[in-house]
């Protein structure tokens, strides 16, 4: 059963007795990427709440919050087509920025890595995301919660809000989805002309170098060397970065890593990244 919403008081009679929620959430323009994270959440929760929401707070000056894709109708059509069997999927799609934000705003300093990598090139971004999903747990209260580990350094965020804010919530990282070719699902991959499509394979390519090149070095000093003489090859690199996987920083010592990549074409920026082992 699926039902949209579009008040936060009705969403919040609905599910007032509800204790085991997954939730997803999504700004639209769904893919297979956002059906992985909604199938995990209707198989590991009694109800699943996806809410549809482009939150403003988290686009900068001159970014595309005006020309974001807004597909309602088809992303709730996308979700019935895929998941009809579903016991109980909730659709929440506020029809005003007013039903998530009091007024005025007050917005939350975005714990963690939020300086590093997308947050140094997007100063507030990852505050009006942090901002949001907070907002959203209060509203929801969910038992779990479903993040796409294509925003890696986003996942990071949110990990350390819920840890910082003592929230009672499973986060969950679900895998990166990726087309026929390589290139990680993205709603802004809708953006891309043929040509731009094609460009933006290097991408995921060159990760998977760094990748092969880590394989056979196991060298980090090595490894950053390689990067540097890549990004000095393509000056669309906004950053490669060879990182410790829990804080996003320098690597010191026997850590888990991971690398992390932004690439821009003419203005679309695209991200990814391989957790190396």
């Amino acid at each position: 059963m699926i039902t949209l919403i579009k008040k936060a008081k009705e969403l919040s009679s609905l599910i007032l007795n509800k204790k085991n929620i997954g939730f997803v959430p999504t700004m639209g323009n769904l893919h297979r990427g956002h059906l992985k994270l909604v199938e995990r959440a209707v198989e590991e929760n009694e109800t699943c709440v996806i809410s549809i929401f482009i939150n403003p707070t988290q686009f900068g000056e001159n970014e595309d919050f005006d020309q974001y894709p807004r597909t309602l109708e088809c992303d709730v059509d996308l979700i019935q087509k895929h998941l009809p069997e579903a016991k109980e999927i909730i659709i929440f799609a506020p029809d005003s920025e007013n039903e998530i934000y009091p007024q005025p705003r007050t917005l939350i300093k975005a714990p963690g890595p939020g300086h590093l990598l997308e947050g140094s090139l997007r100063p507030g971004h990852f505050d009006g995301m942090a901002t949001v999903v907070k907002l959203l747990f209060e509203l929801i209260k969910p038992a779990r919660a479903y993040f796409g580990k294509k925003d890696y350094q986003q996942l990071i965020i949110v990990k350390h809000l819920i840890r910082d804010l003592n929230l009672a919530i499973e986060l969950v990282g679900v895998d990166i989805v990726r087309d026929d070719h390589g290139l990680a699902l993205s709603s802004r991959n809708g953006y891309l002309s043929t040509e731009q499509y094609k460009r933006a394979l290097v991408l995921p390519k060159t990760l998977q170098e760094i990748q092969a090149a880590w394989k056979e070095k196991k060298d980090i000093k090595q490894v950053k060397e390689y990067i540097e003489e890549l990004k000095s090859k393509d000056k669309n690199f906004n950053y490669l970065a060879l990182v410790d996987k829990k804080s996003l920083n320098e690597p010191s010592g026997d850590v888990d890593l991971i690398l992390l990549g932004n690439y821009d074409l003419d203005g679309v920026k695209l991200i990814d990244n391989l957790e190396l082992e």
